[in-house]
């Protein structure tokens, strides 16, 4: 799993579409390329306000960096009922959904796992 930094490194993007693609809020869904992967999509925030994100931020944070820090990160629905509402909202496209074990998975990622106690792309 990469997060939406590293699959544009990955895919040896370079820098100014880099800042593009993870420091300003995504509209619209944007495909990656590159000669030798598959083709992958990055999904857009839309459910991300540039008006929410300020208020939230109160000027401590320029919404820049809390994009960069998002797309710095990967996220993961701890509820089905979670996950299925995001699908909803989306179904008119295709997912590929990994179910994970959770307990292996923080065994081996425990150092780099961070918790948040609200849906960190929607800080209000």
């Amino acid at each position: 799993m990469l997060s939406t930094q590293e699959l544009l490194e990955n895919y040896q993007k370079c820098e100014n579409e880099i800042t593009e693609l993870t420091q300003k809020l995504r509209e619209d869904w944007v495909k990656v390329n590159c000669s030798v992967k598959p083709e992958v999509r990055l999904r857009d925030q839309l459910f991300i306000t540039v008006n929410t994100v300020r208020m939230a931020l109160q000027n401590k944070v320029e919404p820049r960096e809390w994009y960069k820090l998002l797309n710095s990160m990967v996220f993961f629905w701890p509820r089905k009922e979670q996950l299925e509402k995001m699908l909803g909202a989306y179904n008119e496209i295709d997912h590929d959904v990994l179910i994970v074990c959770t307990k292996k998975l923080v065994k081996l990622e425990e150092s780099n796992i961070r918790l948040s106690r609200i849906n960190s792309g929607r800080p209000i």
